[in-house]
C-alpha cells in the first residue's frame, strides 16, 4: 500500500469508527460465495416434500427494525409460492448476536421473536430442498393499505420475557393520555445520506403544543441519549417516564460490548421501547425505523407529528459535521428542513 492509500485509509477508519459496529469478514456459510441471487442447497433427505426458504440479511444487517422490516418483506416476497420460511440470524450473524445462547438459542431472531414457521434451523439444515434468499433488502415489495398491520399482528409473536417486562409499565398508562416520543441523535446525524434527527428545540416546541392541544398528562420518551432524557425530565417533571434501558452520552457507546450480552440487550430494549410507544395515544418523532414501525402497528394513534429535517450528505467526511452546521443556521439560509408533518385520526 502506497503512502497516499495509507493516509486515505487512516482518514476512512477515523470517520467510519462511529458508524460501523463490526466488520463483515467476507465469509458466508454453506459455500454461498455470491449473494446476488437465490441459491439452492441440499443438506440431507429430510422433508423431501418441502422447500425451505432461509431469510438472512447481508452483510450482518443494519438496525433492529431495519432487520425486522427485511424479514417482513422477504415473507411477502415468497407469499403464495409454497415455500416454508425460516429466519437464520445464527449462521448469518447480525450486529445483535452475542457468543452465548439467549432464550436457549444462538439465533438472534429467536432472542426476541418466535420462529416464523414450526421448523428449527437444525431440521432445516438436514433437509433436501433449501433455498437461500440473496440477503438484500427487497425494495420492490408492495403492501396494500392496512395489509402491513394485519401481516405484523398475525405473523409475529414476541418471546415471553419481553412480554413480562412490558407488564412492569402498565400502571403508567392507567387513566392517562400518553404522548409517545421517539428522539434519536448521535450516530444518525453523522451517517452519510441518513435522515437528520430532530433538535431539542423542535421536540420541546411540539411537545408543548401537543400537551396544550390534546390534553396530554403523561409522556413516554424512548431515547438512547442521556442528555435528551435528562432535559425532558427537567422541563416536564414527573409526567415523564421511560424504560430502564441503556443510555449514553458518547457517540459510539451503543457499538461497544460495555455490559454482559450488551448487543442482545440493545435489541430487546429497542423492541420494548417500540411496544410501549404502541400503547400511547399520540406520537412525536423524527425519522426512524422505530417510529415508522410504530405507525404501522398502531393505525389508531389519535395524532402523529413527524419532524422532517432532510438528509445528510453522501460524502462521509462532510456528513460527520453537516448536521452541526445546519442546526445553527436559519431554515432559509441552508439550515435544517424543519418541516412538520401532522396526521390527525378523527375516527
Amino acid at each position: 500500500m502506497n503512502t497516499f492509500k495509507k493516509i486515505r485509509q487512516v482518514f476512512r477508519d477515523y470517520f467510519q469508527k462511529a458508524l460501523i459496529k463490526e466488520k463483515f469478514n467476507g465469509i458466508y456459510p454453506f459455500d454461498l460465495d455470491d449473494i446476488h441471487f437465490t441459491k439452492h442447497r441440499s443438506f440431507g433427505e429430510k422433508n423431501p416434500d418441502k422447500i425451505f426458504y432461509v431469510i438472512y440479511r447481508n452483510p450482518m444487517g443494519a438496525g433492529f427494525f431495519s432487520n425486522f422490516a427485511h424479514v417482513v418483506r422477504q415473507l411477502k416476497l415468497i407469499e403464495g409460492k409454497g415455500f416454508t420460511p425460516v429466519v437464520d440470524f445464527q449462521n448469518f450473524k447480525t450486529h445483535y448476536n452475542v457468543d452465548n445462547a439467549i432464550n436457549g438459542t444462538k439465533n438472534a431472531w429467536e432472542y426476541y421473536f418466535e420462529q416464523v414457521s414450526p421448523y428449527s434451523l437444525e431440521e432445516v439444515y438436514q433437509s433436501k430442498h433449501v433455498l437461500f434468499c440473496d440477503g438484500t433488502y427487497p425494495l420492490g415489495v408492495e403492501f396494500k393499505e392496512d395489509e402491513l398491520y394485519e401481516y405484523f399482528t398475525k405473523t409475529f409473536k414476541v418471546k415471553q420475557d419481553v412480554a413480562d417486562i412490558l407488564t412492569q409499565y402498565e400502571k403508567e398508562f392507567l387513566n392517562k393520555k400518553v404522548l409517545g416520543i421517539h428522539f434519536r441523535g448521535k450516530d444518525m446525524n453523522i451517517f452519510p445520506e441518513h435522515p437528520f434527527g430532530a433538535t431539542e428545540k423542535q421536540m420541546f416546541k411540539y411537545t408543548d403544543e401537543i400537551i396544550e392541544k390534546y390534553g396530554v398528562n403523561k409522556i413516554f420518551i424512548a431515547t438512547d441519549e442521556k442528555k435528551y432524557l435528562e432535559n425532558y425530565k427537567k422541563r416536564y417533571g414527573d409526567i415523564v417516564f421511560y424504560a430502564d434501558n441503556f443510555k449514553t452520552d458518547k457517540l459510539n457507546d451503543l457499538n461497544q460490548n460495555s455490559r454482559e450480552n450488551h448487543r442482545y440487550l440493545l435489541g430487546r430494549e429497542v423492541l420494548i421501547d417500540l411496544l410501549l410507544l404502541l400503547k400511547c395515544q399520540g406520537l412525536l418523532h423524527g425519522s426512524s425505523n422505530v417510529a415508522n414501525t410504530a405507525k404501522i402497528l398502531n393505525p389508531n394513534y389519535e395524532f402523529t407529528y413527524f419532524i422532517n429535517n432532510g438528509s445528510n450528505s453522501p460524502n462521509m467526511y462532510f456528513a460527520r459535521y453537516l448536521y452541526g452546521i445546519k442546526k445553527r443556521l436559519p431554515k432559509n439560509f441552508g439550515g435544517l428542513l424543519d418541516k412538520i408533518e401532522v396526521v390527525v385520526n378523527n375516527t
